[in-house]
């Protein structure tokens, strides 16, 4: 994959060297994060995410919803008005590479903004987006739109003040 100039991939596959240590009865398994091929220990190291800054109270966020596996936060950029990410708490880069269990955690989050943000922005239809392009930790788009109007960018696309967000956030936050 060609390097794209300021891009900064969030996998680095580091080589090391181990040299053999003497025979052992036991053996300690080698962690996931490390492989070994032809002798060569390759250690995949990620740097964190914007979302786990977010998720570990590094940055701020709009916040909808919390629980011990997942978060739902507005997006800075959004498609529609309501356009929430939903996150797992874990940085894993395709969704498809989660566990069964975070897997299943993060659509039930989604089914609960879906619902939660269609009642109350009464909007017709709630759409998904599974793009995993721009950051390297699965997220699920979450747009409310009405029949007839767009769910993705464009022009028309809102551009809201700190202030409506803080609004918007207030509106769209779980109560339970």
């Amino acid at each position: 994959m060609a390097e794209r100039e300021g891009f900064e991939p969030s996998v680095s596959l580091t080589p090391h060297r181990f040299s053999r240590a003497a025979p052992s009865t036991t053996r300690t398994p080698l962690p996931a994060s490390i492989t070994v091929t032809d002798g060569v220990c390759i250690m995949k190291t990620m740097n964190e995410s914007v979302f786990t800054k977010i998720i570990n109270g590094e940055l701020p966020c709009y916040k909808l919803y919390e629980d011990e596996r997942t978060i739902a936060i507005l997006t800075i950029e959004p498609n529609v008005v309501g356009h929430t990410l939903v996150i797992p708490k874990v940085q894993i880069d395709q969704f498809n590479d989660l566990d069964d269990e975070m897997y299943y955690a993060v659509w039930k989050t989604v089914k609960k903004v879906a619902n939660n943000n269609q009642q109350k922005l009464g909007t017709d239809r709630i759409g998904l987006s599974v793009k995993g392009v721009d950051v390297p930790h699965t997220h699920v788009h979450v747009l409310p739109f009405n029949v007839g109007n767009h769910m993705g960018k464009h022009e028309e696309s809102p551009e809201l003040t700190h202030d409506e967000f803080k609004k918007l956030t207030a509106r769209l936050r779980f109560d339970d």
